[in-house]
């Protein structure tokens, strides 16, 4: 896309209110204003929302360099160098803007709906599809009202293949994005519960998202399925192709059998049978790569083609991978494609997780690149604006992209992953953050893998892009006002605190809590710039509190007088926050206590209250409801008496992660959000949050054990029958607790449980996996997952998640991933 601003005006027919350039040509445009790394070209387009308006952030996005905002109310602008366009409603505006574009691009379109499956299926088909044309593609899940037409959008006029998914939740959704879309192909992948609650039925849902292909040359859906089956057959005016085990489907299954790791399928098509290998036996993974077979049965391509391409299928991730690299590095693993788009979404990631240190990026040839004229011109493009420091270019073309660059800046040239790796000694990466990133046929994971001098394998994942999803889904129940604070104490409970830190402030949470003063120094020195309130402050380490603007939690009068002594010497003003016992029976002071606390704080000008705070005692369980809400009634009456001696009203908060779900009326000033980040919920009430962690080991070895043979430690393994054991690269050094071990829990080995046998080891853990075929010495082991829950540890370790989290021990490499 490339209009004017008068273009933009005269299309959404909004008024220009300020004019700086109508000739400034606008490229992309921009809604979160802490995302901004492109702002060149770039219009700023203000959605108002329950929670945020997008018009309060045009000074944000001013500072970060945009010149162009699109606005639905009036906006007191003092600066002379802007493009403000007015519209009634910025949505519309924005939808009616992609749907105009729409109607220039002559590439097939293929859109995708559905209840699961969207986006994986989208990437499968982009990277078959790249091979033989110029392809674009929504960014990762970009199939809301927004992200629709912002894909589209960002679609280039000589693709020749466009994919587009389409997501609603609610009547009337579908209808503007088929207008923005107007799809040749479209595919319904499958139907269930999922984003449920805007509709009345599921029959409602599937009906609401059957309007996408209202002027579809043809529709690809599954015959098995009897709802879309009977749904779709009232559309007259598509041509439909139909995949399935029933004799009505077009393309057949004749047969399909799961043989280890993968599915093997015989299908007939036009009276002519084909055979498949398909790399599953997961029935989601299986049901998506038939969507894939048919969409390319459809397009003609030939059955080698489709089976090379099926067999890439489990090399491809949607993901960032970030992890700590040699060097004090820092890396972001995206080696699975080299598109612009992805390009542009990696490199605004590496903007983000970079700060002040140096930008390094690692890029291999495009797929496409024999399709783009331009290609070279527009990376470089991408690479300027993201500031990088430092280029390394691997593959024949890539080098190119040099031409097009400041002749100062770094370069290097390899044609192969093999070559970058044997020069990687000679290559200055420390104290960087270096983002490796190609298509997946140059394999720059074993870079990455280089790069983190990793040993150990058994990696803790963090799913940044879950731990953003349960931010969001806490806010829609906290009022407007409230304030957040994130609990990382215990270096996050076990997930590292630094990294998660720039994410959280790219989120815009508003405190962060952790346990020790060293923890609050390592995350200053990490450029974090959000409050942080360290709960237990020692002697030792007040005048630091100072030095790096720490605020401490007061619980006693011998800690506070520490604090006033300290406070009288730096002769500087220091937040403190008050933490009141209303029945934890812990830590805090006694209302009683309260008054001589104050008249001694009153005594110090450099001395103020942050906020006063309580902690529930059991907000989790309803046969402790009465005791909570008392709890809540005497903080209420300390914090009036506490704020009537001061003079003034600090912040004030008492709930954790389960009280903000079952005490929402006392989220007070502020609340605190702790295992909640992570898709943790104790009440078991709040159905929103996503698991963000994610435990893998791998397989050491297999070992085929005969009737009564033992392993372990005491022989307490012992065979039941003849079978295989596996020994998994695991043992409670890493926080896999012994009580885990004889069976009282089992892992999951390719989606399968495997449950233990013997006792657990320091380093190893022995599981039976006489049950599981194929497996092999290298393997994928899940300790827990989304899957798979902790709790499901805990319980079998008679302890809660909280534990075992925080005692994963540090030698467990972070891994953290942007999905």
């Amino acid at each position: 896309m490339n209009y004017t601003i008068g273009d933009i005006s005269r299309i959404v027919r909004g008024d220009q209110i300020r004019v700086h350039d109508e000739n400034m040509r606008i490229t992309s445009f921009q809604f979160d204003s802490r995302k901004i790394t492109f702002p060149d070209n770039a219009c700023f387009i203000c959605f108002p929302g329950q929670l945020n308006d997008g018009h309060d952030f045009i000074p944000d996005a001013y500072e970060k360099g945009v010149r162009t905002f699109l606005v639905s109310k009036h906006v007191d602008i003092a600066w002379s160098d802007v493009n403000i366009i007015r519209v009634a409603d910025t949505l519309k505006a924005l939808q009616t803007l992609a749907e105009t574009y729409r109607q220039k691009l002559s590439g097939l379109f293929i859109g995708i709906t559905g209840s699961n499956g969207k986006t994986i299926l989208k990437e499968w088909l982009f990277h078959a599809l790249i091979k033989a044309y110029s392809v674009g593609k929504s960014p990762k899940s970009y199939n809301s009202g927004i992200g629709v037409p912002l894909s589209v959008l960002g679609i280039d006029p000589e693709d020749d293949i466009a994919i587009i998914e389409a997501g609603i939740s609610k009547r009337g959704e579908m209808v503007p994005l088929e207008r923005i879309i107007r799809p040749d192909i479209g595919v319904m992948t499958n139907i269930g519960d999922a984003h449920s609650s805007g509709f009345d039925s599921k029959n409602e849902k599937l009906q609401e998202k059957l309007k996408l292909f209202s002027g579809c040359q043809t529709v690809v859906y599954c015959e098995d399925h009897e709802m879309i089956r009977e749904a779709l057959s009232g559309m007259a005016e598509a041509k439909k192709l139909s995949w399935g085990h029933a004799d009505t489907a077009q393309i057949r299954i004749i047969r399909e059998n799961p043989d280890g790791q993968k599915t093997t399928v015989t299908l007939e098509y036009n009276k002519r049978r084909q055979d498949y290998s398909i790399p599953f036996i997961h029935a989601g993974f299986v049901e998506n790569a038939k969507h894939f077979m048919a969409i390319l049965i459809l397009l003609g391509f030939p059955v080698d083609f489709i089976q090379d391409n099926l067999d890439a299928l489990k090399g491809i991730e949607m993901r960032l991978e970030v992890k700590k690299g040699i060097r004090h590095s820092l890396l972001i693993n995206d080696s699975y494609s080299a598109d612009l788009s992805s390009l542009k979404l990696a490199l605004e990631f590496l903007v983000q997780q970079a700060g002040h240190k140096r930008k390094i990026l690692i890029l291999s040839d495009f797929d496409q690149q024999k399709h783009r004229p331009d290609l070279h011109k527009d990376i470089a493009q991408l690479i300027r604006q993201a500031d990088v420091n430092h280029f390394i270019c691997v593959g024949e073309n890539i080098v190119q992209v040099r031409d097009h660059l400041d002749p100062g800046l770094a370069c290097d040239h390899f044609i192969s992953a093999h070559d970058l790796k044997s020069a990687l000694p000679g290559i200055d990466l420390a104290e960087s953050v270096i983002l490796v990133k190609g298509a997946r046929r140059f394999h720059l994971e074993s870079i990455f893998e280089t790069l983190s001098g990793q040993v150990h394998q058994t990696i803790l994942e963090i799913n940044l892009t879950s731990v953003g999803h349960n931010i969001n889904a806490f806010k829609q129940i906290l009022n407007e006002k409230t304030r957040m604070m994130a609990v990382l104490k215990a270096s996050a409970y076990g997930s590292g605190s630094n990294e998660l830190a720039r994410y959280l402030q790219s989120k815009k949470v508003d405190y962060i809590s952790v346990a020790l003063v060293d923890e609050a120094i390592d995350l200053r020195k990490a450029q974090c710039t959000l409050p942080i309130m360290v709960l237990n402050a020692d002697d030792t380490q007040i005048h630091n509190l100072w030095a790096y603007r720490i605020e401490p939690e007061v619980y006693s009068m011998k800690m506070l007088e520490a604090i006033i002594d300290e406070a009288l010497v730096q002769n500087d003003i220091l937040p403190i926050h008050l933490k009141v016992d209303t029945g934890m029976n812990r830590l805090g002071f006694k209302i009683q206590d309260i008054e001589p606390a104050i008249e001694k704080i009153n005594d110090c000008p450099h001395i103020r209250v942050g906020s006063v705070f309580s902690h529930l005692a059991a907000s989790e369980d309803p046969r402790h409801d009465a005791y909570t809400r008392q709890q809540a009634e005497d903080f209420e009456r300390a914090y009036e008496k506490i704020a009537s001696l001061l003079g003034y009203q600090p912040l004030k908060h008492i709930l954790n992660t389960s009280g903000i779900i079952r005490f929402p009326q006392y989220q007070y000033d502020m609340v605190r959000l702790g295992l909640g980040l992570y898709g943790e919920d104790s009440t078991h009430q709040f159905g929103y949050l996503e698991k963000a962690l994610a435990l893998k080991a791998r397989v050491l070895q297999v070992r085929a054990m005969k009737k009564g043979d033992t392993t372990g430690y005491g022989r307490d393994g012992k065979m039941a029958q003849d079978g295989k054991i596996a020994v998994i690269g695991i043992g409670y050094a890493d926080g896999l607790f012994r009580s885990a071990g004889n069976g009282r829990f089992s892992v999951l080995i390719h989606n399968k449980p495997a449950p233990t046998i013997g006792n657990i080891c320091m380093d190893v853990t022995m599981v039976d996996v006489t049950d599981i075929d194929n497996v092999n010495e290298g393997d994928e082991v899940v300790i827990f997952d989304h899957t798979h829950p902790i709790g499901g540890l805990a319980k079998a370790c008679h302890t809660i998640p909280y534990e075992i989290i925080s005692r994963l021990a540090p030698r467990v490499k972070r891994m953290y991933v942007y999905t």
